[in-house]
């Protein structure tokens, strides 16, 4: 999963382009920290560490792993709560309140 793809512009005919759309800076963290995500899980799984003293270095990687994920699922939740905030103040006005 490329994190570029999230960045993507999504109007027609502007696929894949390195166009100069704003992004919201929460999809910007997120796409760098998917990267992140991607990069540290491959190294904790694919590193080579051949040393038992070494594997220090292995659980570094995995602590740096759990910490961007941490990170991620904490912004991700943020932007779930807006969105519900707003999915509410919506149906609030539709109903006249």
């Amino acid at each position: 999963m490329s994190t570029h793809n999230n960045l993507e512009c999504e109007e027609e005919g502007c696929a894949n382009c390195p166009c100069n759309h704003e992004f919201d800076d929460r999809d910007i963290i997120l796409a760098k920290l998917n990267d992140a995500i991607e990069y540290l899980h491959h190294k904790s799984m694919n590193g080579r560490i051949l040393d038992e003293k070494n594997e220090k270095v292995r659980i570094s990687w995995f602590k740096a792993l759990a910490y961007c994920c941490n990170v991620y699922n904490s912004i991700k939740k943020d932007a779930d709560l807006e969105d519900l905030q707003r999915q509410v103040q919506e149906l609030s006005e539709m109903m006249g309140r």
